[in-house]
């Protein structure tokens, strides 16, 4: 990755097991309303219907790497205007079970039903919930960094997929980037 380039927003929680045993645990962890790159604030709130009409989300299975972008740019003129741009939303600490992209599958998850995999979800979309099933050992963190990322192309998108994919140590170079360090 480019040094010069952060790596987005970064959300960071943790899961502390004050037990002294294991403990089994059932979470779903996420962003909600994740706004496609070509969208202001002002336009969804406007015009969600036809926004909602417009956005696309997808998981890339490789990488856990979820893309939230638009079909095409919303305009009231006759004629293309393409979306070209993504914003990107991944995570890294406990893996999840599942990665869920829209509001039907964790409706389904909440229902106590199984979510229904599709990798690409059109409209409406914006929700990376995480859903994670697992044992805690005792008097351990587990931690979790979720990073977003507006205005992505397509070769930054290519490089975040091969980062995510390498053996490299996400944890440091969130790390790195962030200035973040954890308390010893």
């Amino acid at each position: 990755m480019d040094d010069q380039r952060a790596l987005g927003f970064v959300r960071r929680t943790a899961i502390l097991n004050l037990a002294p045993g294991a403990v089994e645990l059932d979470v779903v962890d996420g962003i909600q309303n994740v706004l496609p790159d070509g969208l202001t604030r002002a336009f969804q709130m406007e015009f969600s219907t036809l926004a909602d009409a417009y956005k696309e989300s997808e998981l890339d299975p490789s990488s856990g790497l979820a893309l939230f972008r638009l079909s095409a740019i919303p305009t009231d003129r006759n004629e293309p205007n393409e979306a070209l741009r993504t914003t990107t939303v991944w995570s890294e600490g406990i893996q999840p079970a599942r990665r869920l992209l829209c509001s039907a599958q964790l409706d389904r998850y909440r229902a106590g039903q199984e979510p229904r995999r599709r990798a690409l979800h059109p409209r409406p979309a914006g929700r990376v919930p995480r859903r994670r099933a697992d044992r805690a050992v005792g008097r351990r963190a587990a931690r979790v960094e979720r990073v977003a990322d507006v205005g992505q192309d397509a070769t930054s998108v290519a490089e975040l997929i091969r980062l995510l994919t390498s053996d490299a140590d996400l944890r440091a170079e969130l790390e790195w980037t962030s200035g973040w360090a954890p308390a010893t």
